[in-house]
């Protein structure tokens, strides 16, 4: 099956759950955008957590196109908390496979999407500070539209 995250335009809806240092979880959704110029595809994220005092985070991810033939290339995204981060990802048979760090190496982190159909993945993940988890989250993604 052909990958339709990140390498095709679309409009995706996350539902899920964020769990902090102490594994308190706390349900999230959000939406992400990706669209692709020539030299750049794009991710527009917003995320919230659904909590007493709602709390939402977006990014927009810059990423270098993926070379036909290759199975691997690099982004980045300026985070509100946490200044530029860097990052890889690759694509291996049904799953995309990211890890990041945040300037000053004191962040770093992972994120896993694994392929069930062309509209719907499986994600997981976990930040890092130095050898302690600061948070981890799970969810599914949801193709709602093509671009």
């Amino acid at each position: 099956m052909k990958h339709t995250y990140l390498l095709e335009e679309g409009l995706w809806q996350v539902e899920g759950y964020f769990a902090d240092s102490k594994a308190q979880r706390l349900p999230i959704s959000g939406v992400v955008n990706i669209w692709h110029e020539e030299d750049c595809w794009y991710n527009r994220s917003e995320m919230m957590l659904n909590q007493d005092q709602k709390m939402s985070f977006c990014n927009l991810y810059e990423i270098e196109p993926l070379n036909p033939g290759l199975e691997s290339t690099i982004w980045e995204t300026q985070h509100a908390r946490l200044g530029l981060i860097i990052g890889t990802l690759a694509v291996l048979d049904e799953t995309i496979i990211m890890s990041y760090t945040a300037e000053g190496g004191h962040f770093s982190g992972t994120e896993s999407l694994y392929q069930l159909s062309a509209d719907h993945y499986k994600s997981w993940g976990v930040m890092w500070q130095g050898d302690q988890k600061i948070s981890s989250w799970q969810a599914q993604v949801i193709r709602k539209s093509k671009s």
